[in-house]
């Protein structure tokens, strides 16, 4: 049973193992180019309101993101063959599989590609570019580096509003929770299809309009007490 199991599990733990991988070989080319790793890779700390109310937002941004896929997907379907095998890839066949998926999808590969996009790769373009330049050129290249056309305005909006609040509080905090919710959310998704809280989440196939309006107003409300502290920058 325990050898099936890991069999199992075997591609998520590559996937979690590779995200981390990719990382450390980044971390260690800074190391030797002896470059600041905590402005480089943006590696600040947040006060606890500020933590907490980044938190909130990443959790409210995920059913926004998630009808913005719907919308897209149906101008720009995903084939049904790839359909198939993405769901087939994060599926929760068994609790180890599960964890591996969760901690990989969730919680790796968004803290890896954070670090790499909202902080080596931005910081990199900011020297020679407007910050609004930037930022769009590090969303395109975060898109294309998934290999998924059919994912490329998504990606791209979902890239534009991480760096927005990575930017404005020059830390990659809320970036990797808004990265890691997103992420999540897919998963739960995916394995969720045919359960009964879908009735409630979704309207003729997309989020529910009362979802839609309450994450925005709330956002709205966070935006406002999430107060810019001195070390930010803007758009501009």
């Amino acid at each position: 049973m325990a050898p099936a199991i890991w069999r199992e599990s075997l591609g998520a733990v590559k996937y979690t193992l590779s995200s981390a991988a990719i990382l450390a070989i980044v971390i260690g080319w800074l190391v030797l180019r002896r470059l600041p790793l905590t402005k480089t890779l943006r590696v600040h700390s947040l006060g606890l309101p500020p933590f907490l109310r980044a938190l909130a937002i990443a959790a409210l941004s995920a059913p926004l993101l998630d009808e913005l896929d719907r919308l897209v997907s149906g101008v720009i379907p995903l084939p049904g063959d790839v359909q198939r095998t993405i769901e087939g890839a994060y599926r929760f066949n068994d609790p180890l599989t599960t964890f591996w998926l969760i901690f990989g999808v969730a919680v790796v590969a968004p803290l890896s590609e954070e670090l790499i996009f909202r902080g080596v790769v931005l910081k990199t373009l900011e020297r020679f570019r407007g910050k609004a330049h930037a930022v769009l050129l590090a969303s395109l290249l975060f898109a294309l580096i998934h290999f998924n056309s059919y994912w490329t305005i998504q990606l791209v909006v979902l890239a534009i509003w991480i760096s927005y609040w990575v930017l404005r509080y020059d830390s990659i905090l809320p970036g990797w929770f808004i990265h890691g919710a997103n992420n999540l959310w897919g998963l739960l998704l995916i394995n969720g299809k045919g359960s009964g809280w879908g009735n409630f989440y979704l309207g003729h196939g997309h989020v529910h309009p009362l979802i839609i309006i309450g994450a925005l107003a709330l956002i709205h409300l966070l935006t406002g007490r999430f107060r810019t502290p001195a070390n930010s920058v803007t758009l501009d």
